[in-house]
């Protein structure tokens, strides 16, 4: 399964390249995203002067499955992210839906301490 749909219509280095950066976009914003952007820069970069058209197909579809790859591992984060929220929030509503529930009997007069 491709990260974004357009991925069987990637032919050319520099489709990958906007490929690669849109699936980009839909991934945590910040050093995650910073992270990977350089990545594809500098891949871009290194494989620049590749003038064999199999090779460079080979570098295409393995650019594709790894984008592939990490789409799917910060997916699967945000998603035991959003259900671990859910448990969360429904644990709240079992336990009184936002009382504390400390006990606070033991502890410490702090203010009347000099």
């Amino acid at each position: 399964m491709p990260p974004l749909p357009s991925a069987e219509r990637v032919r050319s280095a520099v489709q990958l390249y906007r490929y690669l950066l849109r699936c980009c976009r839909r991934l945590p914003e910040g050093s995650v995203c910073q992270h990977y952007r350089h990545s594809i820069r500098q891949s871009f970069k290194v494989h620049a002067d590749e003038d064999d058209p199999e090779r460079i197909q080979q570098i295409i579809k393995r650019a594709i499955e790894d984008a592939d790859w990490v789409m799917n591992k910060y997916e699967k984060q945000k998603k035991r992210k959003d259900e671990d929220k859910k448990d969360t929030v429904q644990e709240g509503k079992h336990q009184g839906a936002g009382r504390c529930n400390w006990d606070m009997s033991a502890a410490p007069n702090v203010r009347g301490a000099s």
